[in-house]
Formats: C-alpha cells, sequence, structure tokens
C-alpha cells in the first residue's frame, strides 16, 4: 500500500525497501518503522513509501489525494500527447505520473498548513 511520507506512523511495517533519491537503500523491506526511521524517511524528503496492507490497516492512515488542477492535467497530457496510452506500460506510467502528482500537491498543502 502505497503512504504519504506525513501519513506514516511508527508500527507500521515496509513492503518494499526504501530508497533516496539516489536509488542508495535508506531502510530494507519488512522493516517496521520506529520514530528514529521516519525521522529518516522525513529527512531524506522520500515523498511516499509502500507498508504492508496489514500495517496499513492497523494504521487507519489514507491520504486523501486532492484532484489535479486543469493545467497540471493539460501538462501531463501535453507529454504523453505522442504516446499510445492502449499498451499496459504506457498506461501504467501515465497513471503513476497523475497520482505522483497528486502525491506532491498533497505534501504541498500539508506544508502550508
Amino acid at each position: 500500500m502505497r503512504v504519504l511520507r506525513t501519513n506514516l506512523t511508527p508500527g507500521m511495517t515496509l513492503e518494499r525497501d526504501a530508497m533516496d533519491r539516489t536509488g542508495r537503500l535508506l531502510i530494507g523491506a519488512e522493516t517496521e518503522l520506529t520514530d528514529r526511521l521516519v525521522e529518516v524517511l522525513e529527512t531524506a524528503q522520500i515523498p511516499v513509501v509502500y507498508v504492508t496492507d496489514k500495517s496499513f490497516e492497523e494504521h487507519d492512515c489514507v491520504p486523501d489525494l486532492p484532484p489535479l488542477s486543469r493545467e497540471q492535467q493539460r501538462d501531463i497530457d501535453g507529454r504523453f500527447r505522442h504516446v499510445d496510452l492502449h499498451g499496459d506500460f504506457a498506461r501504467e506510467v501515465f497513471g503513476e505520473c497523475i497520482i505522483h502528482s497528486r502525491e506532491r500537491n498533497a505534501l504541498a498543502a500539508e506544508a502550508k498548513e
């Protein structure tokens, strides 16, 4: 389950390795997060991590992602205008771009609060 960094709580268990922006391993999969490990992810500015479904359900922290603005949607659509979105891979990449943009919006909104 994909979770925003700001919604992580100690006790959650990572489903996948948490890597920094350069690809260096920060925290291995199957590690239970502690206060210190949550701080590590915050310091490294890792936007999202994957936690196990069971861990996610126990902590009930579903992030409410804001929709994209029309300008953001047009920008992403423009970047994919020459891509055939009928293929599974291209459609998956397009979807990931949408989700990533919405997550960035959520993090920016939380930073303003």
